[in-house]
Order: structure tokens, then sequence, then C-alpha cells
């Protein structure tokens, strides 16, 4: 523009207003263990909750493919950890349908993060959700044989794994002299169709590096993910043995 040119009133207020967005500081832009922040939207799933309303209330901006693609990092800036730690406490306790949520979408929803083993708000306390080595109290006894027992007669699948644990140990059973079999934890995916990512995203994993290396037969598994591999699939640890 130049000095013979008319300005607006109303335009050069607007601008002489306008302020650059603050740039995120050193400790809201750090890098951070994703785990909490994932089981947390996964709590929410667990509820009944959409990719398109949790897009919006977990800090995604509503890019719904963003927010179900954070399942995946392996890491998270704080700021993002901030904002969805704000939205699990607005929702938590919230009822979908009051998001504009059916109840037939929700059930599936529902349906799919039982697949996925994605524990509910109900089965985490605040001090154990950000604990990468905590696990979800899905029975009030986990860890227990009476765990298992009311794994199974509720019907709440996978058993996890210190149930698992637990009623092996019950049983006498000596789970360390047994030998992990990378292919018969490639057919059991195959017979289910499913790869790598989808075992790693069931089990609450990171990512799949760790299922690709058992495959491979370049590492194996601890008790502990052995046990979480055998719940998740369905089968007991002697069907993914050598």
């Amino acid at each position: 523009m130049t000095d013979d040119e008319p300005m607006y009133r109303h335009v050069a207020e607007k601008i002489l207003r306008t302020r650059p967005e603050e740039p995120m500081s050193l400790e809201q832009s750090a890098h951070v263990d994703p785990i909490g922040s994932q089981r947390r939207a996964q709590a929410l799933v667990a509820l009944g909750f959409t990719g398109p309303v949790l897009a919006v209330e977990l800090g995604f901006n509503g890019h719904v493919p963003n927010f179900w693609r954070f399942f995946q990092a392996t890491v998270i800036n704080a700021t993002r950890r901030d904002r969805i730690a704000a939205g699990y406490t607005k929702l938590q306790y919230a009822d979908p349908a009051d998001f504009g949520v059916d109840n037939q979408r929700a059930a599936r929803l529902r349906n799919i993060a039982k697949e996925r083993a994605w524990a509910p708000p109900s089965c985490w306390d605040s001090d154990t959700i950000d604990d990468p080595e905590a696990i979800p109290e899905w029975t009030g006894a986990c860890g227990t044989p009476r765990g298992r027992y009311i794994h199974e007669r509720d019907k709440i699948r996978p058993v996890c794994k210190p149930c698992a644990r637990a009623a092996r140990e019950a049983a006498g059973q000596e789970p360390a002299t047994r030998v992990f079999s990378p292919d018969a934890l490639a057919a059991l995916l195959a017979n289910r169709g499913w790869l790598a990512p989808d075992l790693s995203a069931r089990m609450g994993l990171a990512g799949p590096d760790s299922v690709y290396r058992w495959l491979s037969g370049k590492a194996l598994p601890s008790q502990v993910s052995w046990d979480l591999m055998a719940s998740t699939l369905g089968v007991t640890i002697e069907d993914l043995e050598a």
C-alpha cells in the first residue's frame, strides 16, 4: 500500500490488534513418553466416544486421521500431553450421547476397544495411568487366582497378564523352562489376519518393533510380554512354545 491509497479505519484497527502466536516454550515442546496419553485416549474410546469428538476434545484441532495416528506415536510434546489430560478429565465421567454419539456407534467403538484390550477409565487410577509398568485393574483382584476366575466369569477378555501368571503359579506350572516359538506366533497372527502392528496395538505397546523382533527370532519376549501376548491372542502360553 502506498501513502496515496486510503486505509479504512476498521482494517487498520484489526491489523493493530493482531498479535503473533506465542511460540511454545522449551518445556512445552519437550518430548515425553506417550503411554499415559495413549491410555487416556484409549479409555475414552472404550466409553464409546468417536474419533471426531475426541479429535476436538483432546486438542487435535478436529483432525480425525491425526487422532488415530497418535496411537502409533513413540513420543509426543508436553503441550499435547496436557491437552489430552484436560480432555480426559472433562470426558471420563461423561456420556457420549451428550456429544452427539448415537448408541449404535458407541457400542461399536466399545467392542473395538474390547478387542484391543483398551481399558476404560474405571480400570485406571491417576497414579497408575502414566506408569509404563502399570496394568489396568480389570477385576478388582488382578494378580491373584481369583482375578483369573473373575475374568472368565464376566468374560473380561483378554485375561490380563498378572491374572494369567497367578493362575499358572497356583497350578504349580514353571514358565521359566518354556521356549518361545516365533513360528507359532507367526501362525497365530496369520490365522487371525493380523500383522505385527495389529498385535502391538492390542498389547498396548508403543510400536511394532518388539513384535517384529520376536517374529524374526532376533529377540525373545519377556515372561510378562509372553503372558500378555497369549492373552491378547486368546491362547495359552503353551500355544506359543517351540
